[in-house]
């Protein structure tokens, strides 16, 4: 999901614009979606008017007129720049009045089997099936240097009902035709416009009012999307502060999208089904309204608004269902970022600026959460603390990574200067390992090393030692490359682990990730082997299964890198762990798939050579389309069974390895 702040570098913040002027906009837009066309007429007030106005309107976009007052206006156009020069007017106010017209027909997908790039490229599209533009499509005229106040008028063909920031006027329908009215007075930014044939429910609870915008196939779903979402809001306003915008609405759209927008949400019809967008999509887009929405990202110092809402929403949800859910939630958030980012790929979380593929998603969103529960467990209850300082005082302006990191340092009692550092300025992230142990029975201690990687981050490090009397706990600081231990014992050890429940972020050794769908999708290249005489569904999926997963087709060379994808059953040596075939059935642990609707999906690695190898298999193959277009976001599992093309069994191997536990025997003396 994404929070969608359309920043224009040249729009000033709304504190700088507010100091030089204001505008006020009267719009009128009509949405011809069998034209593919936007009609738009902006009557502007401009009060202390600059010597020249400067518009940011599309390059596209046909200026059918444009008027100072009643009289014809000079203009001068570069790009996406319009530039007016305006009479003098003393304190008086001046009228300026655009009329255009401009074709949005970006190609938005009808069913996309990959969607690691969830904006398809589509910033402006009107049509039948909706519309969506963008604040960067330059649907409408922005003005530079100046605040902005919009009432909205969009007309469309009846039924169609238009979506925007601001508050709610309301729709109604005559003559064929429906208007949507809408006020935007809050400095929220460039603004979105959306449409389509909608259904509008509404339910408020004190303070906060929910609506959703479905289709008609959808209207079973709104009552839980109305009930989440005031859950949602009443929860973050007693974290964080009073909900900044008037109302919060989820809309459908008629592709896979899932933006955030100021007091809105733009969502994939096909998504809204899914079980689990209420309490982690809908979550995370909802915090967006306080952290990318409500303060906003500095575009020239990073995003960490996905990070913030990935920890506020995702992460807390995971905490919720308890401690075990949690650390598992921690361990896949890195595994996601091992799998997936090569250490070459790597770039500092500072220059993260949106999601664009896998690579960015696990920077910005996982590695970010990450780096915010590092500090929160530094800062305790302060780190709740300045973000209420952060939201009351920065509400609707800007904020940068530093700014966060004042904010921070007021409720913190170190300098954070090293952590803001290592963690946003350096690529990638640390690599640990526990060498060397040993047991002192007369002296009763445990020595052992740490080394990480180079250059050494600055960390601190729980190490756990489960002795026949209990565990003890105690914490390492690490700044070398190298760390000596010694630690005095009641009894001897029988397992010592370091960072027992993954709170540090740092690149896992591959004994730690299971092989998994993410492990397949950073293979890059996968070479596919269809059974022979595969039939049309087979020589379909041989096409199509690749892209979904992101990855090129072509050879792999002794099993050393890539991947090998089987398509139908392969020989009983290339079947995974615990699988068989008997007959016409696979067997995957306790789960037997039929011959007539059952579908299997496995990945794991090959017992000799790094090659990834993956199995898509059912008797069948009735359900290949439908079923392939979900694997990719299975990303954190194993294996996966469908009945039909619902899934009824996914998982992940068992990992029984790793350089950081070590499992303690009497004869062992000491580990290497």
């Amino acid at each position: 999901m994404i929070c969608v702040t359309a920043c224009l570098a040249w729009l000033p913040s709304a504190a700088a614009a507010m100091d030089q002027g204001l505008v006020t906009h009267s719009l009128t837009v009509h949405l011809d979606p069998e034209g593919q066309r936007l009609h738009g007429r902006d009557r502007m007030v401009v009060t202390h008017p600059p010597q020249r106005l400067r518009i940011w309107l599309a390059s596209a976009a046909h200026i059918e007129s444009l008027t100072i007052g009643e009289d014809a206006a000079n203009w001068r156009r570069a790009g996406d720049i319009l530039e007016i020069p305006l009479p003098p007017s003393g304190d008086d106010p001046i009228v300026v009045t655009l009329a255009y017209s401009a074709v949005f027909d970006d190609a938005a997908p009808r069913r996309p089997v990959n969607t690691d790039n969830p904006g398809y490229g589509v910033r402006g599209t009107i049509s039948d099936r909706g519309t969506v533009l963008l604040a960067g499509s330059g649907w409408y005229p922005q003005v530079a240097d100046m605040a902005r106040r919009i009432a909205l008028t969009v007309t469309a063909p009846a039924g169609t009902l238009a979506v925007t920031s601001g508050r709610l006027i309301g729709h109604t329908t005559a003559d064929q035709k429906t208007v949507s009215r809408w006020q935007i007075d809050q400095p929220v930014g460039p603004v979105s416009l959306c449409a389509g044939p909608y259904q509008l429910q509404r339910r408020q609870r004190g303070a906060h009012t929910a609506i959703t915008y479905f289709s008609d196939d959808r209207q079973h779903l709104a009552d839980a999307y109305l009930e989440a979402s005031l859950t949602y809001l009443a929860d973050y306003a007693r974290r964080f502060g009073p909900y900044p915008f008037d109302h919060f609405a989820v809309v459908e759209n008629f592709y896979p999208t899932g933006y955030g927008f100021p007091g809105f949400t733009l969502i994939g019809g096909r998504v809204l089904e899914l079980p689990f967008i209420i309490p982690t999509s809908l979550r995370h887009e909802i915090a967006h309204c306080w952290w990318g929405n409500g303060v906003r990202v500095d575009p020239a110092d990073g995003n960490w608004c996905e990070g913030l809402a990935t920890y506020v929403a995702d992460y807390a949800h995971r905490s919720e269902q308890g401690q075990d859910a949690v650390r598992d939630y921690r361990r896949q958030l890195m595994r996601n970022y091992t799998s997936l980012v090569r250490p070459e790929e790597a770039t500092a979380l500072g220059d993260f600026h949106a999601r664009r593929d896998r690579i960015t998603k696990a920077i910005g969103y996982d590695k970010g959460a990450m780096v915010f529960h590092m500090l929160h467990r530094q800062l305790g209850d302060g780190f709740w603390r300045a973000l209420t300082d952060l939201f009351r005082e920065r509400c609707f302006s800007e904020a940068s990574w530093s700014d966060l990191q004042r904010y921070f340092q007021r409720h913190a009692d170190h300098n954070l200067d090293p952590f803001f550092d290592q963690w946003l300025r350096r690529a990638d992230a640390p690599r640990l390992r526990l060498e060397k142990l040993a047991f002192e029975e007369a002296a009763g201690v445990l020595s052992g090393v740490v080394t990480q990687s180079d250059p050494p981050y600055d960390l601190t490090l729980d190490l756990a030692v489960v002795m026949a009397g209990g565990p003890k706990v105690v914490q390492l600081s690490l700044a070398k490359t190298t760390t000596t231990f010694r630690i005095p014992l009641p009894a001897p050890p029988e397992r010592v682990e370091a960072d027992p429940d993954s709170h540090l972020f740092r690149r896992l050794w591959p004994e730690e990730i299971p092989a998994t769908i993410n492990s397949l999708k950073a293979a890059g290249v996968v070479a596919v082997r269809a059974s022979p005489g595969a039939g049309e569904a087979t020589r379909y999926l041989v096409e199509l299964l690749p892209r979904a997963l992101g990855l090129k087709r072509g050879p792999v060379h002794n099993g050393e890198a890539g991947a090998v994808l089987w398509i139908g059953p392969p020989g009983p040596d290339q079947l995974p762990p615990g699988a068989r075939i008997d007959g016409d059935r696979l067997q995957l642990g306790a789960v037997n798939l039929g011959p007539q609707t059952d579908t299997v999906f496995a990945v794991w690695r090959a017992p000799e050579g790094k090659a990834i190898q993956a199995l898509y298999w059912s008797p069948s193959m009735a359900a290949a389309e439908s079923v392939l277009r979900k694997i990719p976001h299975y990303g954190k599992y194993s294996y996966l069974a469908f009945e039909g093309a619902s899934n009824i069994l996914k998982g992940t191997w068992p990992v029984t390895a790793s350089p950081l536990r070590v499992e303690w025997s009497a004869t062992q003396g000491e580990t290497q």
